[in-house]
C-alpha cells in the first residue's frame, strides 16, 4: 500500500515536471507570506476569491482528475472540512483536467462524492503563482491570510499534519 502511494505521487511529480516546465524559484509560496492572489469561479457560478476567506482558516487543494491519490483524499479533506467548518476552517478544491469544463466539474465532484466548494484552474497558473510542482498539493493559510503550512502528497499522516496546524490556526 505505502509502495502505491508513493509509486502514485512520484508519477504524479514526474507528470507534472513534464507539463508544467521549470518552477521559478520566487513563485513557490512560503510560510508567513501572503497566500498568492487566486479568482475563480465555480461550476454554480460563484466568483471566489482570497477575500471571501478572509479571517477564515483555508486548505488550497490542488488536484488533477487523472491522478489516483488526488481522488483518495476527498474524503478525508471532506472530513477535515465538516469537522472544522462551523469554526472557520474551510477547503477549496482546485481542479484541473485536459480540456475540463464546468460540466466535468460538476461530474467529478458527483463521482467522488466531494462535499467541499471545487473550482477548475489551468495547471500553469497553479505552477506560477502557487508552486505547484505535483499533485495533490495543499496550501494551508490563516485567518489573516498567510501561508501556515505547504504539503505535497497524499496520506494519513499529511492529512493529520494539515489537521493539527488547521486546529492550532483556528485557536489564534
Amino acid at each position: 500500500m505505502v509502495i502505491r502511494q508513493l509509486c502514485n505521487t512520484a508519477f504524479s511529480l514526474v507528470i507534472g515536471l513534464m507539463l508544467l516546465g521549470p518552477v521559478p524559484a520566487q513563485a513557490i509560496p512560503k510560510t508567513g507570506q501572503p497566500l498568492p492572489a487566486f479568482d475563480v469561479t465555480t461550476p454554480s457560478g460563484q466568483r471566489v476569491t482570497n477575500q471571501n476567506y478572509s479571517g477564515r482558516v483555508l486548505l488550497l487543494a490542488f488536484s488533477t482528475d487523472y491522478c489516483s491519490a488526488c481522488k483518495k483524499a476527498v474524503p478525508a479533506l471532506g472530513r477535515l472540512a465538516a469537522r472544522y467548518g462551523k469554526q472557520g476552517f474551510h477547503v477549496l478544491g482546485m481542479l484541473s483536467g485536459f480540456g475540463m469544463d464546468n460540466d466535468d466539474l460538476k461530474e467529478y465532484t458527483k463521482t467522488y462524492a466531494v462535499t467541499y466548494p471545487m473550482a477548475l484552474f489551468e495547471q500553469k497558473f497553479a505552477s506560477e503563482q502557487f508552486g505547484m510542482i505535483s499533485v495533490p498539493y495543499f496550501i494551508l493559510a490563516g485567518k489573516k491570510g498567510a501561508v501556515a503550512g505547504i504539503y505535497y502528497g497524499y496520506s494519513d499522516g499529511t492529512m493529520k499534519q494539515i489537521e493539527d496546524q488547521a486546529r492550532k490556526l483556528l485557536a489564534e
